[in-house]
Formats: C-alpha cells, structure tokens, sequence
C-alpha cells in the first residue's frame, strides 16, 4: 500500500514538473531597420536672367557751328546731346550715316525730304562712327578745320568719310541699342537752271 502511493506521488510530481517548466519563453519578433535609400530632395536650378540691351537715347539734340581760325579756314563743330540714359558703363555712340536711304528716284524737280525716318533700319555697311562719351556725360563733339566751298547737305570732315546724316545708340555690356535720328539730313531734286551754292 505504502509503495503505490509513494509511486502515485511520484507521477504527479513529475506530471506538474513538466507543466510548470514549459517551453522556453516566446521571443518577440527581431524588427530588420530599413535600408531603403530616402532621395534627397531637388536643389532648385537658378534660370538666368535675361539681360537687354540699354534704351535708347533720348532729348537728342544736334547743333553745327561755324568759326573763322585764320584767313579762309574754318572750324566746323558738329555735337549731339542726350537727357537718357545716364547709366554708369553705358557709352553713346554718334554714327554718320554714309546713304540717303529715303532719296526717290523719281521725285520731281523742287522735291526735298529727309535721309532717314523713324523707325531707324540701317545695316551697319551704311555706318561710320563719328564720336563716342560715356553716358553720363550727355554730350559728345567732334571738329575739323577746312577752307571755306560749297558744302551741299550736311557739312563733313573732307578728310574722313562722306556721311549725310547722324544717328546715335547706346552700347552697353548687353549690346547696343536702337538707332535714334540725330540729324535727319535731306536730298533735294534742284529745278531746272538752278545754282544749289
């Protein structure tokens, strides 16, 4: 009797063991880290401003004046003034313009009419420059000294080249301007028999 019931204590000693000493504790799952790339965000690409060329000249002015400097010699003194632009690294630029790109053909006798008209078209074979001053100036000159004759239009270096009106542009690091009439000179078709000088 006592051997049966120390054998039946012994099952249930062993039966609880085992139910109180389980399987090992649950482990929790190991979490991978990302190793997705994040892209870096975009840098904005600066555009480049566009960069125009200076305005125009503007309050032009052309003035021709005479003077004696010795017996049968005189000094012409041709100038251009301008109110705009002013700019610091802006030049102004008095062109002769060596065409009377207006003259007709068959304009009758009497007619007259200037050289050149607004808007300014000329391809730079028609251009020689004559003077040139910073913007900020407002003014340019040019002179020459000849003898006294017979000058028919506008009067010109007989040194240098023959031109028949002025033009002037502005010019900066942007390129130049449009042309702007000065001095629009003229042609004339003289009646028949007359004595232009």
């Amino acid at each position: 009797m006592g051997s049966r019931r120390n054998l039946l204590g012994m099952t249930l000693c062993a039966a609880l063991a085992a139910c109180t000493s389980g399987g090992a504790s649950p482990t929790p799952p190991s979490v991978t880290p990302s190793t997705a790339s994040v892209a870096p965000a975009a840098t904005p690409t600066a555009t480049p401003m566009a960069v125009s060329a200076p305005p125009p000249p503007a309050g032009v002015t052309f003035d021709e004046r005479f003077r004696a400097v010795s017996d049968g010699m005189y000094e012409t003194t041709q100038a251009v003034t301008w109110s705009s632009p002013t700019d610091e690294g802006v030049e102004i630029v008095a062109y002769g313009v060596t065409d009377c790109v207006e003259e007709r053909s068959d304009a009758a006798p009497g007619t007259t009419g200037p050289c050149v008209v607004e808007p300014v078209e000329l391809p730079d074979a028609l251009l020689v420059p004559l003077a040139a001053a910073p913007a900020k100036r407002g003014r340019v000159e040019w002179s020459w000294v000849h003898s006294g004759g017979c000058d028919i239009g506008l009067e010109n270096d007989p040194d240098g080249p023959r031109y028949v009106a002025v033009v002037l542009a502005a010019h900066g690091m942007s390129g130049r301007s449009r042309f702007v009439i000065a001095e629009p000179g003229s042609w004339f078709v003289p009646e028949p028999g007359s004595m232009p000088c």
